[in-house]
């Protein structure tokens, strides 16, 4: 999920203040930078700057923010391949230990699998027989 308007300004912010005291600021420096006069406002901005990887979180730390360079953070996630799917004849359930890359921006929050398609039912809806869903 792309990352808003305002979570991209504070994300700056914390960069530019970083970079120019070499140290973070404060949760409080935050709020009052960006006029927000609850500390949850901050938090929830600084949660999903983690979630989306340009930021990590030192808990209860003072100026606890790391930004995450560029170049360290991930564009693709491995995803557990757990076995096949049968489309056409049923099949035996086999479970596999691989994994397969997937970039970010397909991917939802939640946890996620892929599975390899076995047969070809599915060919009209254009999902061919070996194919990772």
């Amino acid at each position: 999920m792309p990352v808003t308007a305002r979570q991209r300004q504070v994300y700056d912010f914390i960069s530019r203040y970083a970079e120019a005291h070499k140290l973070p600021p404060t949760i409080a420096e935050i709020g009052k930078q960006f006029q927000m006069t609850s500390s949850a406002s901050v938090h929830s901005i600084l949660s999903a700057l983690e979630r989306e990887g340009l930021i990590k979180r030192i808990p209860n730390v003072s100026r606890g923010i790391e930004i995450i360079k560029q170049e360290e953070q991930q564009d693709e996630y491995e995803i557990p391949l757990l076995g096949t799917v049968a489309a056409g004849q049923p099949i035996e359930a086999i479970l596999a230990h691989e994994t397969v890359q997937a970039p970010k921006n397909m991917l939802g929050r939640d946890r996620m699998f892929a599975l390899r398609v076995r047969g070809d039912s599915m060919i009209d809806e254009n999902i061919q027989d070996n194919d990772i869903i």
